[in-house]
């Protein structure tokens, strides 16, 4: 089959696994109204001391900040309410010098549900306020968000599978073999020829829900509670929430 013919074939199966997803509109400064935003001052509830890195002792920087009651109204109530808060060690001091003892290395901190570097936690709406000075409040600058654009969201390669359209490929041949059971689709293709990302790709970026834009390949948690893991296959019930702090100004500027 040609690049064309696998595409058309795969159309209804792509247009089942689309997903809604947000990019956050932002505006510079610290929000006002709903409490949602990216990095500036850690808004703590009155009395408690900023959170700190289990590794290097200091003070965690505040990431994102998500006011779940005012998500997009799609999203109905299904994330719950409160405030979801992700707070984060910077690595080291601005003057720190490689390999000294200033330098924070986060050992783990990347891994789900570790507190050693890093901290994420929901608290209620009304218990949350800026502090004054604020702990940590000479971090990255404040960019509220101020409004969500959607969009529709597609699988990204290393979720063909779970969602339906199985790959192997032949390196010998320099080709790939699709089948896809939803469409009765059963195909070979030259590698160069047909990419799986231009069959379909998740959005990088910041984005709210949809699917997750995956760098090192599929790293689904598992509920350290119930063993369940966070691989939904329709998306109901989780949310992902990519924050992509190598860019300077997160979001759409407002």
């Amino acid at each position: 089959m040609s690049r064309g013919e696998v595409l058309a074939a795969l159309g209804p199966w792509l247009e089942s696994r689309r997903r809604a997803a947000w990019r956050p509109v932002v505006a510079a400064g610290e929000p006002s109204g709903s409490l949602s935003k990216f990095c500036g001052v850690a808004w703590l509830v009155p009395g408690e001391p900023a959170p700190t890195c289990g590794e290097c002792g200091r003070t965690l920087r505040l990431f994102v900040q998500l006011d779940l009651g005012a998500l997009p109204h799609e999203l109905g109530e299904r994330f719950g309410s409160g405030v979801l808060q992700l707070f984060y060690c910077v690595d080291q001091d601005d003057d720190a010098v490689s390999g000294s003892d200033r330098e924070c290395f986060q050992d783990e901190a990347w891994a789900p549900f570790s507190d050693v570097a890093s901290r994420v936690r929901i608290v209620p709406r009304d218990a949350l306020h800026p502090p004054d000075p604020s702990p940590g409040s000479d971090g990255l600058p404040a960019a509220a968000i101020v409004g969500w654009d959607r969009f529709d969201d597609l699988p990204d390669p290393e979720d063909h599978s779970a969602a339906g359209l199985a790959v192997a490929y032949d390196f010998g041949t320099r080709t790939a073999s699709l089948r896809c059971d939803e469409v009765g689709l059963a195909a070979s293709i030259g590698i160069d020829d047909l990419p799986v990302e231009d069959i379909a790709e998740a959005a990088d970026g910041d984005k709210l829900a949809g699917w997750p834009y995956w760098v090192q390949g599929s790293e689904y948690p598992t509920c350290p509670h119930c063993g369940t893991s966070f691989c939904v296959p329709d998306g109901l019930g989780l949310i992902w929430l990519r924050v992509d702090l190598s860019l300077k100004e997160p979001g759409r500027p407002a």
